[in-house]
Protein backbone atom coordinates (compact mmCIF):
# COMPACT_ATOMS: atom_id res chain seq x y z
CA UNK A 1 0.00 0.00 0.00
CA UNK A 2 1.43 3.49 -1.07
CA UNK A 3 0.66 6.32 1.32
CA UNK A 4 0.16 10.02 0.63
CA UNK A 5 -1.16 13.26 1.85
CA UNK A 6 -4.74 14.23 -0.14
CA UNK A 7 -6.91 17.13 0.69
CA UNK A 8 -10.23 15.82 1.32
CA UNK A 9 -11.78 13.40 -1.32
CA UNK A 10 -12.13 15.66 -5.02
CA UNK A 11 -8.35 16.72 -4.89
CA UNK A 12 -5.16 15.09 -4.85
CA UNK A 13 -2.49 16.71 -3.72
CA UNK A 14 -0.56 18.55 -6.37
CA UNK A 15 2.20 16.78 -6.02
CA UNK A 16 1.26 13.56 -6.11
CA UNK A 17 2.44 11.68 -9.21
CA UNK A 18 0.54 8.66 -8.79
CA UNK A 19 -2.43 7.28 -11.23
CA UNK A 20 -5.56 6.78 -8.82
CA UNK A 21 -6.44 3.79 -11.82
CA UNK A 22 -3.40 2.23 -11.30
CA UNK A 23 -3.63 2.60 -7.54
CA UNK A 24 -7.52 0.88 -7.40
CA UNK A 25 -5.82 -2.02 -9.46
CA UNK A 26 -3.03 -2.25 -6.76
CA UNK A 27 -5.46 -1.41 -3.83
CA UNK A 28 -9.09 -2.70 -4.75
CA UNK A 29 -8.71 -5.41 -7.36
CA UNK A 30 -6.02 -7.18 -5.82
CA UNK A 31 -8.03 -8.04 -2.79
CA UNK A 32 -10.17 -9.85 -4.50
CA UNK A 33 -8.19 -12.06 -6.80
CA UNK A 34 -6.07 -14.10 -4.07
CA UNK A 35 -8.58 -15.01 -0.26
CA UNK A 36 -8.33 -12.21 1.48
CA UNK A 37 -9.72 -11.36 5.26
CA UNK A 38 -13.32 -9.62 5.09
CA UNK A 39 -12.22 -6.47 6.63
CA UNK A 40 -9.36 -5.93 4.23
CA UNK A 41 -11.91 -6.48 1.37
CA UNK A 42 -14.25 -3.46 3.37
CA UNK A 43 -11.49 -1.33 3.16
CA UNK A 44 -10.38 -1.93 -0.23
CA UNK A 45 -13.80 -0.93 -0.98
CA UNK A 46 -13.96 1.98 0.95
CA UNK A 47 -10.43 3.29 -0.63
CA UNK A 48 -12.31 3.20 -3.78
CA UNK A 49 -15.16 5.02 -2.79
CA UNK A 50 -13.34 7.26 -1.54
CA UNK A 51 -10.94 8.55 -4.59
CA UNK A 52 -14.57 7.88 -6.46
CA UNK A 53 -14.36 11.40 -8.32
CA UNK A 54 -10.19 10.74 -9.25
CA UNK A 55 -11.48 7.66 -11.40
CA UNK A 56 -11.59 8.48 -15.31
CA UNK A 57 -14.46 8.51 -17.11
CA UNK A 58 -12.81 5.73 -19.67
CA UNK A 59 -12.10 3.65 -16.28
CA UNK A 60 -15.19 4.04 -14.61
CA UNK A 61 -17.03 1.49 -16.36
CA UNK A 62 -14.52 -1.12 -15.76
CA UNK A 63 -15.11 0.04 -11.85
CA UNK A 64 -18.94 -0.62 -12.59
CA UNK A 65 -18.08 -3.97 -13.89
CA UNK A 66 -15.99 -5.04 -10.79
CA UNK A 67 -18.70 -3.97 -8.56
CA UNK A 68 -20.91 -6.03 -10.15
CA UNK A 69 -18.86 -9.11 -10.32
CA UNK A 70 -18.41 -8.52 -6.40
CA UNK A 71 -22.45 -8.37 -5.77
CA UNK A 72 -22.66 -11.36 -7.74
CA UNK A 73 -19.89 -13.18 -5.91
CA UNK A 74 -19.89 -15.31 -3.11
CA UNK A 75 -18.84 -12.91 -0.53
CA UNK A 76 -19.80 -12.20 2.91
CA UNK A 77 -23.24 -10.37 3.12
CA UNK A 78 -20.86 -7.18 5.14
CA UNK A 79 -18.01 -7.34 2.01
CA UNK A 80 -21.72 -7.25 -0.32
CA UNK A 81 -23.10 -4.39 2.26
CA UNK A 82 -19.81 -2.12 1.62
CA UNK A 83 -20.24 -2.42 -2.11
CA UNK A 84 -23.58 -1.54 -2.16
CA UNK A 85 -22.59 2.19 0.03
CA UNK A 86 -19.86 2.51 -2.27
CA UNK A 87 -22.20 1.58 -5.36
CA UNK A 88 -24.70 4.47 -4.06
CA UNK A 89 -21.86 7.13 -4.01
CA UNK A 90 -20.44 6.25 -7.19
CA UNK A 91 -24.20 6.10 -9.18
CA UNK A 92 -24.41 9.79 -7.21
CA UNK A 93 -21.13 11.39 -8.01
CA UNK A 94 -21.31 14.59 -9.65
CA UNK A 95 -18.43 16.62 -11.11
CA UNK A 96 -16.89 19.30 -8.79
CA UNK A 97 -18.74 22.82 -9.01
CA UNK A 98 -21.61 20.72 -11.47
CA UNK A 99 -24.81 19.36 -10.99
CA UNK A 100 -24.01 16.79 -13.51
CA UNK A 101 -23.74 13.23 -12.64
CA UNK A 102 -20.39 11.89 -13.82
CA UNK A 103 -22.27 8.13 -14.34
CA UNK A 104 -25.48 9.01 -16.04
CA UNK A 105 -23.60 8.40 -19.24
CA UNK A 106 -22.75 4.67 -18.83
CA UNK A 107 -25.71 4.02 -16.96
CA UNK A 108 -27.82 4.78 -19.94
CA UNK A 109 -26.56 1.66 -22.03
CA UNK A 110 -28.85 -1.09 -22.28
CA UNK A 111 -26.13 -4.57 -21.56
CA UNK A 112 -25.07 -2.06 -18.12
CA UNK A 113 -28.28 -1.10 -17.52
CA UNK A 114 -29.96 -4.90 -17.02
CA UNK A 115 -26.51 -5.38 -15.33
CA UNK A 116 -26.62 -3.20 -12.89
CA UNK A 117 -30.45 -4.17 -12.10
CA UNK A 118 -29.95 -7.41 -12.43
CA UNK A 119 -27.22 -7.25 -9.67
CA UNK A 120 -28.88 -4.86 -7.23
CA UNK A 121 -32.22 -7.16 -7.73
CA UNK A 122 -30.31 -9.84 -6.38
CA UNK A 123 -29.46 -8.31 -3.01
CA UNK A 124 -32.99 -7.39 -2.43
CA UNK A 125 -33.75 -11.51 -3.48
CA UNK A 126 -31.48 -12.12 -0.56
CA UNK A 127 -32.80 -9.91 2.24
CA UNK A 128 -30.81 -6.85 1.50
CA UNK A 129 -33.03 -4.30 2.49
CA UNK A 130 -32.18 -0.54 2.81
CA UNK A 131 -28.53 -0.24 1.01
CA UNK A 132 -29.93 -1.75 -1.76
CA UNK A 133 -32.93 -0.37 -2.25
CA UNK A 134 -31.26 2.98 -2.26
CA UNK A 135 -28.93 1.78 -4.84
CA UNK A 136 -32.16 0.40 -6.80
CA UNK A 137 -33.49 3.92 -7.01
CA UNK A 138 -30.23 5.72 -7.97
CA UNK A 139 -29.85 3.50 -10.83
CA UNK A 140 -33.62 3.85 -12.10
CA UNK A 141 -32.99 7.73 -11.31
CA UNK A 142 -30.05 8.24 -13.73
CA UNK A 143 -31.70 5.77 -16.88
CA UNK A 144 -33.66 7.22 -19.32
CA UNK A 145 -36.88 5.83 -19.53
CA UNK A 146 -36.78 3.44 -22.52
CA UNK A 147 -33.48 1.47 -20.62
CA UNK A 148 -36.28 0.55 -18.00
CA UNK A 149 -39.58 0.11 -19.82
CA UNK A 150 -37.07 -2.71 -21.55
CA UNK A 151 -37.42 -4.39 -18.11
CA UNK A 152 -40.20 -2.97 -17.03
CA UNK A 153 -42.61 -6.07 -16.69
CA UNK A 154 -39.47 -7.75 -14.77
CA UNK A 155 -39.04 -5.16 -12.12
CA UNK A 156 -42.77 -4.19 -11.42
CA UNK A 157 -43.22 -8.13 -10.53
CA UNK A 158 -40.05 -7.73 -8.05
CA UNK A 159 -41.87 -4.70 -6.56
CA UNK A 160 -45.09 -6.41 -6.39
CA UNK A 161 -43.18 -9.18 -4.24
CA UNK A 162 -41.90 -6.65 -2.08
CA UNK A 163 -44.93 -5.05 -1.47
CA UNK A 164 -46.60 -8.06 -0.38
CA UNK A 165 -43.78 -8.82 1.89
CA UNK A 166 -43.77 -5.32 3.53
CA UNK A 167 -48.32 -6.01 3.66
CA UNK A 168 -47.64 -9.04 5.71
CA UNK A 169 -44.97 -7.38 8.09
CA UNK A 170 -47.58 -4.38 9.00
CA UNK A 171 -44.98 -2.05 7.96
CA UNK A 172 -42.18 -3.18 10.17
CA UNK A 173 -39.87 -2.43 7.18
CA UNK A 174 -37.26 0.03 7.71
CA UNK A 175 -38.81 3.80 6.92
CA UNK A 176 -35.90 4.26 4.56
CA UNK A 177 -36.26 1.27 2.49
CA UNK A 178 -40.15 2.16 1.85
CA UNK A 179 -39.34 5.52 1.04
CA UNK A 180 -36.98 4.49 -1.55
CA UNK A 181 -39.62 1.52 -2.64
CA UNK A 182 -41.84 4.27 -3.64
CA UNK A 183 -39.20 6.45 -5.32
CA UNK A 184 -38.34 3.41 -7.16
CA UNK A 185 -41.90 2.20 -7.98
CA UNK A 186 -42.82 5.53 -8.76
CA UNK A 187 -39.79 5.58 -11.60
CA UNK A 188 -40.92 2.15 -13.01
CA UNK A 189 -44.43 3.05 -13.60
CA UNK A 190 -43.55 6.45 -15.32
CA UNK A 191 -40.88 4.84 -17.66
CA UNK A 192 -43.50 2.30 -19.24
CA UNK A 193 -47.22 3.20 -17.67
CA UNK A 194 -48.96 2.84 -14.83
CA UNK A 195 -50.72 -0.15 -15.93
CA UNK A 196 -47.69 -1.67 -14.91
CA UNK A 197 -47.64 -1.50 -11.75
CA UNK A 198 -51.27 -3.56 -10.41
CA UNK A 199 -53.73 -1.74 -8.16
CA UNK A 200 -52.31 -3.89 -5.49
CA UNK A 201 -49.51 -0.90 -4.58
CA UNK A 202 -51.98 1.50 -3.70
CA UNK A 203 -53.82 -0.81 -0.86
CA UNK A 204 -50.36 -0.48 1.10
CA UNK A 205 -51.42 2.80 2.11
CA UNK A 206 -54.50 1.23 3.89
CA UNK A 207 -52.30 -1.75 5.48
CA UNK A 208 -49.78 0.18 7.24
Amino acid sequence: FIYFKIVGGTELNPFNTLDINTLIQKVFVSEFQKPSPMITQIYSIKFLSYFRLQISQDYLQTVFQMLITLLNGNYPNETKSAVLLALDKILFMKKVGSKEYISKTIVNNQDMFNQLAGAVVNMLNLGFDSFAMRCFFRLLFLAEANYIAFLSDTLATKMNEILANIINKKGKEAGEFIFYFFEATSLIAFSHNLCAIPFMLFTILLTI
